[in-house]
């Protein structure tokens, strides 16, 4: 079963971000009685998180804090855990809602959550809410389809943010890979 969370507050910033690149305050700071946009995934082209990365790399920590504020998706493995977001990737991530517009959004993100893909553990700053969201939709191990922020790089190493995220239950094993098939029919792989 497909589910999705939109988290409209903090989409009509990103809404804001994608159209005409520019940084601006979101729109209901302009208008509030505007509605929320619709959540557009073809937003956050697909890849590994090493791809997002690559994609504007880190600076090998000559710069504490650098901002990308990149969109992507990825297929990664829900592993469950969580903890306070450590004080450098919380300073990050006021730097960057400073920078989209949206600078009380900061105190969303001080809790990060434990996310696979491969081997390789990350842990991805998450608004509150959306955690709960997440542990009923997933179990450890479930994997999930994360639109994410490549937010930017503290000493020299990626910090990720989550979006919005889409859960799926395979009926057999042929099923596997729905997201990654459904997103190569849809708007097509691109890392």
């Amino acid at each position: 079963m497909m589910s999705v969370v939109l988290l409209a507050a903090f989409l009509l910033a990103l809404q804001a971000r994608a159209q005409g690149g520019a940084l601006t305050a979101p729109a209901t700071a302009q208008a509030p009685a505007e509605e929320a946009p619709q959540f557009d995934p073809s937003q956050y082209p697909l890849m590994t998180l090493a791809k997002a990365a690559a994609a504007a790399p880190c600076g090998g920590g000559k710069t504490k804090y650098e901002l990308k504020d990149r969109l992507f998706s990825a297929e990664i493995v829900f592993q469950g855990s969580v903890r306070q977001a450590p004080p450098s990737h919380f300073e990050l991530i006021k730097r960057w809602t400073k920078s989209i517009g949206d600078p009380e959004a900061a105190s969303r993100y001080k809790k990060q959550v434990s996310f696979s893909e491969g081997k390789k553990v990350v842990w991805m700053s998450l608004p509150e809410g959306l955690i709960d969201y997440l542990r009923d939709d997933l179990q450890v191990g479930d994997r999930a389809l994360v639109y994410g922020v490549f937010v930017g790089c503290v000493n020299g190493k990626p910090l990720f943010s989550v979006d919005e995220y889409e859960t799926y239950a395979p009926a057999d094993e042929e099923s596997e890979d729905y997201i990654t098939r459904a997103l190569e029919a849809g708007f097509g792989r691109t890392g």
